[in-house]
């Protein structure tokens, strides 16, 4: 918990009543930590908790016991332009919801830190892909639009502020 203003945590320990409360209390920006190995309740959490951030229940366990392969799907992007499309896709609803509430200037210094931290990243990357080709070239071609992403997104952001 490296420069959390907290100086606690929440172990999670129970089942019942406390395994979501990881969720519960991370608006507060209190960082907790669980560790359950109880298959059917945390499949039971998804499905519960997936409509409320309007994202599309599947179930895991399928994955976890080997049932369905999803690791070798030609269609799977690679994880770093999985998190990096993650990443693109919150400064998005960011910028839409601070164009809303007109807060965009006042986030000016937040947005120039966010755009710097993730083109360094997807220079990291860039550095990656040629030191293994294991990459592949989706690999290459998914990151140069993504970059190409982030500067248009730049540009509206720089256009509205």
């Amino acid at each position: 918990m490296q420069n959390s203003p907290h100086s606690f945590h929440i172990p999670v320990m129970g089942l019942a009543y406390t395994i979501d409360s990881p969720i519960k209390v991370a608006r507060f920006g209190i960082s907790s930590v669980i560790s359950i190995i109880e298959d059917r309740l945390i499949e039971m959490m998804r499905k519960h908790y997936y409509p409320t951030i309007n994202k599309e229940y599947q179930p895991m366990t399928d994955h976890i016991y080997g049932r369905v392969n999803l690791v070798t799907n030609a269609t799977r992007p690679h994880m770093f332009i999985a998190e990096l499309q993650l990443y693109l896709n919150y400064l998005k609803s960011l910028f839409k919801e601070d164009l809303l509430m007109g807060q965009l200037s006042k986030k000016q210094k937040f947005y120039t830190t966010f755009f710097q931290n993730l083109r360094e990243g997807i220079q990291y990357y860039r550095s990656l892909r040629h030191k293994a080709a294991a990459f592949g070239e989706n690999f290459g071609k998914a990151l140069e639009t993504a970059a190409a992403e982030l500067d248009m997104l730049n540009k509206d952001i720089n256009k509205s502020i």
